[in-house]
């Protein structure tokens, strides 16, 4: 409110100075009736838990009021004697006010509802729990904050929350020494092993329960492997124990601060584990017994044992657990090793199942034999966001296991890479759930890079959101905030225009182009051909199966149990739009192009709300000019990224109709035209990537070196861990275009797209190990497999150049892995730290199941999880042939040797075969500086 505003209140009425002038104005403007004026925050301090106390301080700093305990009322010299009262059934005082709260009934509240009464001058904020009243304490702090305090005429409003869970989700800090996927959580190594790191700092543990605290929401979930050894000792098995005794003992008595604390702000903890799983010094201990999948009698006694003395240590503390992935479907294990000592418990922890790997009876086995209370959870939306709506299979899940399911999810490997803030998506999303049959959500990423852009509006959104989901939305109330957040109504009114139109960019080309992984990271850019090859959200199928059952599952279960649902959105891909086209059919569902149409509009709209932006960023008259700046900069990476998915699309379309010789000559032009586009729009973000100086960072790259078509399990093994960032992408895109160029400047009928191999520039060779050409039989180097034929051949019709060729034959083994051939070590042995391409020619003379695969790489006694080597497999169709390469740089082994291995047996002939040591790859220079936090992956 403006000082003018204030003298004119001033004048009118003889008030005492302070902001509860300023309450009572806004009262009287929104009711037309004299304002209640208040000149106390009442409380029960001394019964007070720390969040309650910590809401009501801030709310009498609101205010300008103290914050008074029980006793009398102030003095009249003080001013105006209505007081605002915070209560509980427990509090000194509920016995004065339960008289004025009339025909509410506190019970009815429950544990976590609140109720804001006016009693006469007073006004009373009132729960059933202390928690209740923090969470009304709160309401009352946001309406102020947002210009909506509540109305002097209203005589009681009452909230509870519709969701039972609403909460967070992030890996648990803490390696431990795991090496599941592959070292994922090692980063942590280096901080577990003192005490000085933000895991003992109280404050930046009351920042977080705070701020949960104003989003309402009451749970944090916390994943790792095996985290019992971070919190307790276990005696009895002396080689779990992995910290010294008396950093163990600084960890458990801050574990139990952490959790008392938490619970103080409303907020639980649980913690999620894998199975079967111990820590690798257990592992090393017992000659028996492997760090997962080692289902043994003493497995199952020690997991006991840890689980039961972590409870008992803990009881406040709750449990998540599922029976995966080592091995899936461990449903036995889980019950006896973990549901049955958790019964043994006196105070049984609330325990939720994760149906990750388990069929949905399975699932219900595990809950219905815990005696404590249950849910069971499933994935919102499996890894990323593509659509405003919970995934149909969580009323599935809750269907056949009769619980209610908490969801968990968000902002996955593709939405929370850019700046994300779509809050009408997120309305819908978390409005959903209780359709669903979900009893609440543990929610991913919303602080996912944050150091480069904040995402304030969000978090509120989203606490809102998950109290009262079935609130209907109302755009102006954000907008509003914005705007009043940068004290800038044309700054707030386009930013917010700028966050749901470019928020939405990637989760919408999601839907056309899709892949159910953390993997998918679509923001570095795709190759062509997988705008035609990967599916569409209504026709994909989860990756890490091979058949769809007669009973409608997925077999093996090795993580979903249905497959893709009907998400109430139908998309053409390329291909079958092309298809329709050609015969004259109606297209049906969306297309490719509106698909397109609707990403440039979106890209276009974004940077027409930014450019306006960044004219109010000038002006000097707005507040947290730097948090604005920083959410327009990445906003203009999402402009781009929108800019070059369109462009990329069009040239997809125009391909496939050049191929398929409808307007040949305009779409072969309108191709290379929308090529150049995408690679423009690319170029841009790099310029943005170098602003913002993100350096390099570690992304699954897709570089599936399939011919099409492709199949699920092609996309899946073709993710590749690779570092770089947008920078180094472009090289390939560029290399792309021409190839392209080559393709459309010959017939149609032989054209292919160039796959991500294609595009890697090819190598300096320092000099060629070996190579054969088998005119002379075979090399000395060369070891036949032991179950495998090897032999050269002068076939007609088997021989690829020359006059003979290597034939490999397997057929009719039964086996699914045969070792075909291999490098003899010692005769060419691989150096660690030097790099080497192996090349050959191939052909495919029979195969012992449809599409199964020939294995090549690097292989070394330390076993098959250390194979290395680019493009391992090559999907094999009798009469086909093609050459083919890998790359590889042995570290860890010195006696990594090449090797040919083949699926289900089949025979394959190799010719002009190289083994080449090369230059170490050129990669694109990081910028010479980060910005604050490093690089952001």
């Amino acid at each position: 409110m403006s000082n003018n505003s204030r003298r004119s209140c001033s004048r009118s009425k003889q008030m005492s100075a302070g902001s509860w002038m300023v309450l009572s104005l806004f009262l009287l403007l929104c009711t037309g009736r004299p304002a209640l004026a208040w000149s106390q925050v009442r409380l029960d301090i001394a019964a007070a838990p720390e969040g309650l106390l910590w809401a009501s301080g801030l709310l009498a700093e609101k205010l300008s009021i103290p914050l008074g305990n029980l006793g009398a009322r102030p003095a009249a010299s003080e001013g105006p004697g209505s007081l605002l009262q915070v209560s509980w059934p427990a509090a000194a005082d509920w016995g004065g006010v339960q008289d004025r709260l009339g025909q509410l009934e506190p019970g009815t509240l429950g544990t976590e509802g609140f109720a804001l009464v006016r009693s006469g001058e007073d006004y009373l904020i009132v729960g059933n729990t202390p928690i209740g009243a923090m969470y009304g304490v709160v309401e009352l702090l946001q309406r102020l904050g947002d210009g909506r305090p509540p109305s002097a005429r209203q005589a009681a409003e009452i909230q509870t929350p519709r969701l039972r869970i609403r909460g967070e989700a992030q890996s648990l800090p803490f390696w431990l020494g795991t090496t599941m996927y592959a070292g994922n959580w090692s980063g942590y190594g280096k901080q577990e092993n003192t005490a000085d790191w933000y895991w003992f700092d109280k404050a930046y543990w009351r920042r977080l329960f705070r701020r949960l605290a104003m989003g309402r929401e009451n749970a944090l979930l916390y994943w790792h492997p095996h985290p019992f050894a971070a919190f307790v000792s276990l005696p009895a098995y002396p080689a779990a124990n992995y910290f010294p005794p008396s950093l163990q003992v600084a960890y458990q008595r801050q574990f139990h601060w952490i959790l008392r604390t938490g619970l103080e702000y409303g907020v639980h903890i649980y913690l999620l584990t894998w199975n079967i799983c111990v820590l690798p010094r257990f592992a090393e201990a017992h000659p028996d017994v492997q760090e997962f999948g080692s289902d043994t009698p003493m497995v199952r006694k020690y997991t006991a044992y840890a689980v039961k003395r972590l409870f008992n240590e803990f009881p406040e503390l709750g449990f998540a657990t599922m029976a995966a992935e080592t091995p899936p479907g461990c449903v036995d294990f889980v019950l006896k090793a973990l549901v049955a000592p958790l019964n043994s418990l006196k105070r049984k922890p609330r325990f939720i199942f994760w149906t990750w790997c388990t069929y949905p009876d399975e699932a219900k086995r595990v809950v219905d034999a815990y005696q404590g209370p249950s849910e069971v959870m499933h994935y919102l939306q499996y890894e990323q966001l593509f659509i405003d709506k919970v995934d149909p299979r969580v009323a599935k899940t809750a269907e056949t296991t009769g619980r209610e399911v908490v969801c968990i999810g968000g902002l996955g490997a593709d939405t929370g890479w850019q700046y994300w803030c779509d809050l009408p998506f997120l309305h819908n999303l978390i409005a959903d759930l209780p359709a669903k049959q979900s009893c609440g959500v543990f929610f991913q990423g919303l602080d996912s890079f944050e150091f480069l852009a904040a995402r304030p509006l969000a978090h509120d959104a989203l606490g809102k959101f998950l109290w009262r989901p079935e609130v209907p939305f109302d755009p102006s109330f954000w907008k509003t905030k914005l705007s009043r957040r940068y004290a800038s109504q044309p700054l707030g009114e386009n930013l917010w225009r700028a966050m749901c139109a470019g928020s939405g960019i990637t989760p919408r080309f999601v839907q056309l182009v899709h892949s159910q992984t953390d993997h998918y990271v679509p923001q570095l850019g795709l190759p062509l051909v997988n705008f035609l090859e990967q599916p569409t959200l209504n026709t994909y199928v989860f990756e890490n199966h091979d058949t769809v059952g007669r009973d409608g599952l997925l077999h093996p279960n090795m993580g979903l149990s249905w497959p893709n649902p009907d998400w109430g959105r139908e998309l053409q891909g390329v291909k079958a739009y092309v298809d329709a086209a050609k015969t004259g059919r109606r297209s049906k569902g969306e297309t490719p192009l509106e698909v397109a149409a609707d990403l440039q509009h979106r890209a276009d709209t974004t940077a027409k709300a930014l450019r306006v932006c960044t004219e109010n960023l000038k002006t000097g008259h707005v507040q947290k000019v730097e948090e604005a700046r920083a959410i327009c900069n990445l906003l203009n990476m999402n402009v781009w990224l929108g800019r070059y998915y369109a462009a990329k699309i069009r040239a997809a379309v125009a391909w496939e109709m050049w191929r398929r010789r409808i307007a040949p000559e305009r779409n072969r032009k309108g191709c290379l035209a929308a090529l150049d586009r995408s690679l423009a729009a690319w170029r841009e973000l790099c310029r943005w990537n170098r602003r913002l100086h993100l350096g390099t960072f570690g992304f699954w790259r897709s570089e599936v070196n399939v011919e099409p078509p492709w199949n699920h399990w092609d996309i899946w093994r073709g993710y590749v861990l690779t570092k770089g960032n947008f920078c180094t992408q472009l090289p390939f895109f560029e290399r792309e275009r021409g190839l392209v160029a080559g393709q459309l400047a010959g017939a149609p009928e032989t054209a292919r797209l160039p796959l991500w191999r294609d595009l890697a520039p090819p190598p300096r060779i320092v000099r060629v190990v070996a190579a054969c050409e088998f005119e002379h039989g075979l090399p000395d180097f060369l070891v036949p497999g032991p179950e495998a034929l090897v032999q050269a051949v002068k076939r007609p019709g088997t021989v690829i150049s020359g006059k003979y060729s290597l034939l490999l034959e397997t057929r009719g083994n039964p086996k699914n892995w045969t070792l075909l051939a291999s490098f003899n070590a010692r005769r060419l042995p691989l150096q660690r730290g030097r790099h080497y391409r192996l090349e050959f020619d191939y052909g495919v003379l029979a195969t012992g199941a449809p599409e199964n695969r020939l294995g090549v790489g690097a292989h070394s006694s330390a076993g098959w999880q250390h194979d290395i080597g680019t493009n391992r497999f090559i999907k094999l169709r009798k009469g086909a042939r093609g050459h083919w390469f890998i790359d590889f740089t042995p570290k860890k082994f010195d006696d990594y040797q090449v090797f040919w291995s083949i699926e289900k047996g089949g025979a394959v002939v190799l010719d002009a075969v190289r083994l080449l040591e090369t230059a170490p790859p050129v990669t694109g220079k990081p910028p010479a500086k980060r910005g604050a936090g490093g690089a952001p992956w």
